[in-house]
């Protein structure tokens, strides 16, 4: 649980609680430290760098602080068993692999280019299989730029 001074207590946002919720009373909460330049609001002209850096290290903090540890996890096994629906549209699981995996990188999980490559392309649904095995033969690594712009070119 996050709390402050005032005695104001966060429930740990674990992914089974509102979201929605959790963020907006992590908004106030930041707001309520002095951290709201974290959030958006311009800095001072006349702040130097390094306070800047303190105010911004300061509200991560706070912010991952008050995740719980099932939410890498499940953020996890989400990237692990992702697979896209039959009739889906291409561009939208694109778009959601990676905003799954920029919410991962943004709790400090990253992957190595050619491991979202290989996820990305083995949570495509049948309709793909001849393009992934043509992706896959003869080649010793592959890149997720390989795999996005063959995917876009076959669209």
């Amino acid at each position: 649980m996050v709390s402050s001074s005032s005695k104001v207590e966060i429930e740990n946002f674990d992914g089974s609680n509102d979201f929605g919720l959790w963020k907006m009373k992590m908004l106030a909460h930041l707001s309520n430290l002095g951290l709201d330049f974290a959030l958006g609001k311009e800095f001072p002209k006349t702040m130097d760098e390094e306070k800047k850096g303190e105010i911004l290290k300061k509200a991560y903090n706070t912010l991952i602080l008050s995740l719980s540890d099932k939410v890498r996890l499940h953020l996890k096994v989400k990237l692990f068993t992702w697979k896209m629906t039959e009739g889906r549209d291409l561009q939208g699981h694109i778009d959601d692999f990676n905003k799954l995996v920029m919410d991962l990188e943004n709790i400090g999980v990253e992957y190595e280019d050619e491991d979202k490559a290989l996820v990305l392309l083995y949570s495509l649904s049948r309709s793909y299989e001849t393009l992934v095995d043509i992706l896959q033969h003869g080649r010793d690594t592959i890149s997720l730029e390989d795999v996005v712009s063959s995917l876009k070119t076959k669209e």
